[in-house]
């Protein structure tokens, strides 16, 4: 979508660059089944839904490959957010990303 955006208009401005980033995000919670994503202070909160299929096994082994992440076992998973907007956007993408590679 963006690509068409920028062939009719050019470059998208920041706004319109996050609105599609947003998109983007939903788009593959909804895929992973994650009932919310809440920011609280410095870190995001992932909660997912009780009847999400995803195998504990690839979430265990993110987690332990990434400092940022913790695992409640209440099925939340936490990420550290020290970033801001865009950047806190992207780093939820990669994570979500990742665990749906693994399904």
């Amino acid at each position: 979508m963006q690509r068409d955006l920028t062939d009719r208009f050019g470059p998208p401005p920041a706004p319109v660059r996050n609105l599609l980033g947003y998109a983007v995000l939903k788009a593959l919670a909804e895929q992973m089944q994650v009932e919310a994503i809440e920011r609280r202070g410095p870190r995001v909160a992932i909660r997912f839904a009780e009847q999400a299929s995803l195998p504990p096994e690839p979430l265990v082994e993110l987690v332990r490959s990434r400092r940022d992440l913790k695992i409640e076992p209440g099925g939340v998973l936490w990420m550290e957010a020290q970033r801001e907007g865009a950047e806190v956007t992207g780093a939820l993408k990669t994570v979500l990303r990742a665990l749906a590679g693994s399904r």
